[in-house]
């Protein structure tokens, strides 16, 4: 680890502190501590904050992590639409908008949805004051994170492949962009800013019209030989269950997505009024979500007992039901789980993003990308 990373993270985990409690506390050299940190400051990487009134003699200057060193774009692709945010280097959203994107889109239209999106967030940001340092792109499928291509998302984006998202938004833009797999950036999202921080062996289950979920594995993201890992939506629960869009039968998310949780209920009513009426106590409401948390339940226990994770965060459009599947995920998980977990720790959580958790982890990559230019680690 560089002298920089060190006193970058005794700052970010210790933060307010002073120049002279870093010397003191972690045993680093007046001289060191005083080069980096007016290097960060002119990077703009942390900044000054008052006065330390407690310390004896003459009162030393607190530092902290500048939360609005930079700001990026995250955009992530979904069914129907584009949704987008500037949001800044410690992952607060200053702009949240959805764009809409046709069912038929083709190659064309789709890229051409991508650069409109990144260019009303761009005036946004100009309107503000607000300079972007890169742009995120999250994608539902399977991507080439090399190259930034959507190789093909034949569930959530049907018709579309080969589409070379980043070297043309890099060209529309000239502008660093980062391109990856939805939930693989949703999980560096909850490392960075979420409910598994701190974590080095965690991961997410993503529920929204699709189902997936990526890892984190001994402090890495885990992405497996081609960068496929984590197709939860695929563990097979019920071989003789509905058939799923994937052609196979019994999937996770043909029994437990958004989609099917509505399905189920009919009558053409969406998920957020489906959860209005089971908080009101609604009978059908109620067996519909009970049921999808009985599937999520079993899913998750075959999870851990595959990976032996410390922590799994739940997230997408299914956190709007939490307060109602808390309890029945939980049974599930208990009745279907070989590898008991210790009952003085959390060891299922719920995220504290909402729909904008795409948006943010595509900018958490993004973000990566920023601090990787300043040699910083996150």
């Amino acid at each position: 680890m560089t002298a920089t990373q060190k006193i970058y993270d005794i700052i970010r985990k210790s933060g307010p502190i002073s120049r002279i409690d870093i010397h003191r506390k972690f045993d680093l050299r007046p001289a060191t501590i005083t080069r980096i940190t007016e290097l960060l400051i002119n990077r703009n990487l942390i900044c000054d904050c008052g006065k330390d009134c407690a310390a004896a003699g003459r009162t030393p200057e607190l530092l902290k992590i500048n939360d609005s060193a930079f700001h990026v774009i995250g955009l992530h692709a979904v069914s129907n639409a584009v949704r987008g945010g500037i949001v800044s280097s410690a992952g607060k959203i200053k702009t949240y908008l959805t764009f809409s994107c046709p069912d038929s889109a083709d190659k064309k239209r789709f890229l051409e949805s991508l650069r409109e999106a990144a260019q009303k967030l761009l005036e946004n940001a100009a309107q503000n004051g607000i300079k972007i340092s890169g742009i995120g792109l999250a994608l539902p499928g399977e991507v080439d994170y090399n190259t930034g291509t959507l190789s093909k998302a034949a569930v959530i984006l049907p018709g579309l492949a080969d589409i070379p998202c980043k070297t043309y938004l890099e060209n529309k833009f000239e502008m660093n962009v980062t391109v990856d797999h939805d939930t693989s950036m949703i999980t560096q999202a909850e490392i960075f800013w979420g409910k598994a921080n701190g974590c080095q062996n965690t991961g997410t289950l993503f529920i929204g019209r699709g189902i997936g979920g990526s890892f984190f594995i001994n402090g890495r993201l885990w992405r497996g030989a081609r960068n496929r890992s984590g197709e939860l939506g695929h563990i097979p629960l019920r071989h003789a269950g509905p058939t799923c869009k994937c052609g196979l039968k019994g999937c996770f998310e043909a029994l437990a997505s958004i989609s099917v949780i509505e399905k189920k209920y009919g009558v053409n009513i969406s998920f957020d009024e489906i959860v209005k009426r089971a908080a009101y106590g609604e009978k059908k409401a109620v067996a519909v979500l009970n049921e999808a948390s009985g599937y999520i339940g079993e899913a998750i226990a075959i999870i851990f007992d595959i990976l032996d994770i410390e922590l799994l965060v739940i997230n997408g459009d299914i956190i709007a039901a939490e307060k109602l599947i808390r309890e029945p995920v939980l049974d599930s998980f208990a009745a279907h789980v070989h590898s008991k977990q210790p009952l003085n720790k959390e060891f299922i959580a719920y995220s504290c993003f909402g729909q904008e958790v795409g948006v943010l982890g595509s900018a958490a990559a993004a973000c990566h990308k920023a601090f990787a230019g300043f040699g910083i680690e996150i």
